[in-house]
């Protein structure tokens, strides 16, 4: 019975250590959130700090991290390794404690999901992101909240998103990184899909919409 006893305190002294061991540690969570705007759950991906945990009253600056095409909102997670790569730059100093959250426009098959960043017919995903998703996460999330510690940056589809976005809401990002941008889509384009109301061709229409190249060559400043 003694002994019975000794094995059930050294279990449970293991579990209260492991949850203490858990929270002194960054993490990578995934959820949804419904939008109004377009009718559908969205799923997202969030990092949040080792510090998040320990410390309730800690806000923090958010750096949006916007997937390629084909992809989702978890591929910076498995593929890219935020969590690894957050983990070793915060430890070094190169980087300060912040939380990121990477969204779902879309990925998979693009005659189930409609990929994008921008408002097109049947997706306002551009009036989903500013108006429902960010003051969703950043109230949920303890983000400070403001241009100054706010910044974007993506890949490919998400790198043009992230410069698109940072153009036309230059009031809202301190900061836009693009990765191998996709910034503009030729007119012609569009034209080579057969159904010109399928997903791709108004998602390429939407690109050339919101071309990053056409912003700045149709811009009074040049």
């Amino acid at each position: 019975m003694k002994m019975k006893r000794i094995g059930i305190w050294v279990a449970m002294s293991i579990y209260i250590l492991s949850l203490y061991g858990q929270a002194d540690q960054s993490k990578v969570i995934t959820d949804t959130i419904y939008s109004e705007v377009l009718k559908a759950k969205r799923a997202y991906t969030v990092y949040l700090p080792k510090s998040f945990e320990q410390n309730k009253e800690k806000r923090y600056p958010v750096l949006y991290l916007l997937h390629g095409m084909w992809e989702k909102n978890d591929v910076w997670a498995n593929r890219g390794h935020v969590k690894e790569v957050m983990d070793g730059l915060t430890a070094s100093g190169e980087a300060r404690e912040m939380i990121i959250v990477t969204p779902d426009a879309g990925g998979g098959d693009p005659n189930v999901f409609q990929n994008g960043y921008f408002d097109m017919p049947g997706w306002k995903y551009e009036t989903f992101f500013f108006t429902e998703f960010l003051p969703s996460i950043e109230k949920r999330y303890r983000i400070i909240g403001d241009k100054c510690h706010r910044a974007i940056a993506g890949l490919s589809m998400g790198g043009g998103g992230a410069a698109s976005y940072g153009q036309r809401h230059s009031d809202m990002f301190c900061a836009v990184y693009a990765m191998s941008a996709l910034m503009d889509i030729p007119q012609e384009g569009a034209a080579r899909f057969d159904d010109p109301n399928g997903k791709l061709a108004v998602l390429t229409r939407s690109v050339i919409e919101k071309s990053c190249v056409k912003y700045i060559t149709g811009s009074d400043l040049i």
